[in-house]
């Protein structure tokens, strides 16, 4: 159906975080309420990935956890005024949004390549904490859909992990 190099799969994958990410900075913003953040953008992504993975064949029920792991992150506020606070708020922000990924560990049943995938997703989410404490842009708007695309980079595509 989609070939064999999966170009429709991946494009599946990058379009549903692309528009869960877009549609994430618009939450809580004027005229756009944090339900849209919350619910509609984390279940965007959770659907690219529930997709792709039963493109795949590769499908398992803990696909399914992906989505109120993502609502439960999403939902978690990471502003605050003392660096202490504001470092500890975006690591719980951060860790909550990773539990997506370490369902995703779980639904490959804790392969090598899924271990290197979680890992990596780690490491993207320590990038996402560091950029939201030390926000090198003018716009609060791009800084949001920066640390959103770092911390789900992975997730819509967990069903093409073996």
């Amino acid at each position: 159906m989609w070939g064999t190099e999966d170009w429709g799969l991946v494009i599946l994958g990058g379009f549903s975080a692309l528009l869960g990410n877009c549609l994430y900075q618009l939450g809580g913003t004027v005229g756009f309420g944090k339900w849209l953040r919350r619910f509609v953008a984390s279940f965007i992504i959770a659907l690219g990935s529930n997709l792709i993975a039963i493109f795949n064949s590769t499908w398992t029920w803990q696909f399914i956890l992906i989505w109120p792991c993502l609502i439960g992150g999403f939902s978690i506020g990471y502003g605050a005024n003392t660096m202490p606070k504001k470092i500890l708020r975006r690591i719980l922000y951060a860790t909550g949004v990773l539990m997506a990924c370490f369902c995703g560990l779980w639904a490959t049943g804790f392969t090598t390549s899924g271990w290197v995938m979680f890992s990596l997703a780690c490491i993207t989410g320590s990038a996402s904490v560091i950029l939201g404490v030390r926000n090198p842009f003018t716009s609060a708007r791009v800084e949001e859909f920066l640390v959103c695309q770092v911390l789900t980079l992975y997730i819509p595509f967990w069903g093409f992990v073996g």
